[in-house]
């Protein structure tokens, strides 16, 4: 029940995201967007950690713990979004949480 909770939660989230964006792209540019992700995820992740103000960041150990939930988020969001076409999810301030630290509230895992 709880993964079914945090789907929901984590679809909101990401909704709420797409709809405040501050600039609308079509699903097609969304898409070559997360694909670059995947293509260069060093990159996207660096530029995602200063878009999103991650105090993180001069933490190596901690960087690349939150790197590797990223990029199984993005994985996770590519597959969701191939199966879906009415709406789809994106990397927002919550792409580096795992369910139990989003379940935490305060992004620390526990």
């Amino acid at each position: 029940m709880r993964s079914a909770q945090f789907t929901a939660a984590l679809l909101l989230c990401c909704l709420v995201s797409h709809c405040c964006a501050r600039t609308p792209v079509s699903r097609d540019e969304h898409h070559q967007i997360l694909s670059a992700a995947r293509q260069s995820p060093r990159e996207h992740f660096g530029a995602w950690l200063e878009r999103h103000g991650k105090d993180y960041k001069h933490d190596a150990l901690e960087v690349a713990k939150r790197f590797g939930i990223w990029l199984k988020n993005l994985e996770f969001i590519l597959e969701y979004n191939a199966k879906t076409t009415t709406h789809w999810l994106g990397l927002n301030a919550l792409a580096d949480l795992t369910k139990v630290s989003s379940y935490a509230g305060d992004g620390h895992e526990r």
